[in-house]
């Protein structure tokens, strides 16, 4: 009966999305896409540009979280997730180019993330240890975003009640997204150790899959559309956070390296799932971090929104190309089995035409 009540859950998640969300994060990507067409840098400008082009799936997942909010602040609630995602697959693409200290470089620009949110924190020298320096840099584009992003959170009722918590979460992202892109200079030791204060290790995930799951936003996002709930509370904000991390996010991390896995074995990147000790034993772990993910949803508020989320990552990322990989194959199939098909399988045929519809032509 469950799976029947997720699958109602799952038609009226997809309709009122297409319906009343979608062509909302249609209007705020050409808002920001033609913001970066004015950045100075022309390098900065083509990675601006080219990451707004190739990861629109990445602002429109982010902004099916408004499902849960009231209707009334739908609006700020999209404003704030797309220009939340955009930054964030903006200084994901920025800090991964060579600098002289990797880390160093990540975590400089990843604490735009929290300028972004906390109207305490002023603004930063951001590229302060990226190569560009102090040159013709970004013409304000993450100022903008930021300016924004605190902007649409201050319309949001349950702004202050979230706030600490969406800015702790998004600090464990840029922590985990520096430190993975330091893995290349510095080795993949830095990232273990970071792991160790993140969670106790009495919830039976390895330090790769807790990393994995601070390095995914979908826990920022969650708390985004709680602050558009005027009824929220400390305590439900809480197990919201913590029913995303690290299950949900680690999730979405790990089906992300899966589908990766043969070209980031091409070119010698950086593979959360490569930690694993064989195809088998990534499968097994995928399959029950999933089903772990959508367990975690049972005492949250909009619950089966919440389930259908969860399911709805799985679906993302397995209507990938990816998915159908020698290696991915395995884990693909079994986090099939580990979640609802009545549910699974629409998101998949759904997921698969939208990357069609948005694929770079």
């Amino acid at each position: 009966m469950r799976d029947v009540r997720d699958a109602g859950a799952m038609v009226a998640v997809v309709g009122r999305y297409y319906l009343s969300i979608s062509w909302r994060v249609r209007r705020q990507l050409r808002r920001w896409h033609a913001r970066a067409e004015r950045i100075a840098d022309p390098a900065l400008r083509a990675t601006a540009v080219e990451k707004l082009r190739d990861e629109q799936l990445h602002a429109h997942a982010a902004a099916v979280f408004a499902v849960t909010a009231p209707r009334r602040h739908v609006a700020p609630l999209v404003e704030l997730a797309v220009a939340f995602a955009v930054m964030f697959d903006y200084l994901d693409a920025v800090s991964e180019e060579p600098a002289d200290d990797q880390l160093a470089n990540g975590l400089q620009l990843f604490r735009a993330l929290q300028v972004a949110l906390d109207p305490a924190l002023a603004p930063e020298p951001y590229y302060a240890a990226h190569p560009v320096g102090a040159g013709e840099g970004d013409g304000g584009y993450l100022d903008d975003l930021a300016a924004a992003c605190r902007a649409a959170l201050a319309r949001l009722p349950s702004a202050d009640v979230v706030r600490p918590l969406a800015v702790a979460a998004a600090a464990r992202c840029g922590g985990a997204q520096s430190r993975t892109h330091a893995v290349a200079s510095r080795g993949p030791g830095q990232l273990r150790e970071w792991a160790a204060t993140l969670l106790p290790d009495d919830r039976g995930y390895a330090w790769w899959e807790l990393t994995a799951g601070a390095a995914a936003s979908l826990s920022v996002h969650a708390l985004f559309a709680a602050a558009a709930d005027p009824r929220v509370t400390t305590a439900e904000a809480r197990r919201l956070d913590a029913a995303y991390f690290p299950s949900i996010c680690a999730l979405a991390t790990l089906l992300d390296s899966l589908i990766d896995y043969d070209a980031d074995r091409r070119t010698g990147a950086h593979s959360y799932v490569g930690y694993y000790d064989s195809a088998g034993t990534a499968a097994e772990r995928l399959a029950a971090i999933a089903a772990d993910g959508v367990a975690a949803t049972a005492g949250l508020r909009h619950r089966r929104r919440h389930r259908v989320i969860a399911i709805g990552v799985a679906g993302f990322y397995l209507s990938a190309a990816g998915a159908h990989g020698a290696y991915a194959r395995p884990a693909a199939r079994q986090v099939v089995a580990a979640l609802n098909p009545l549910v699974l399988r629409p998101i998949l045929a759904l997921a698969a035409a939208k990357r069609r519809v948005n694929s770079p032509r």
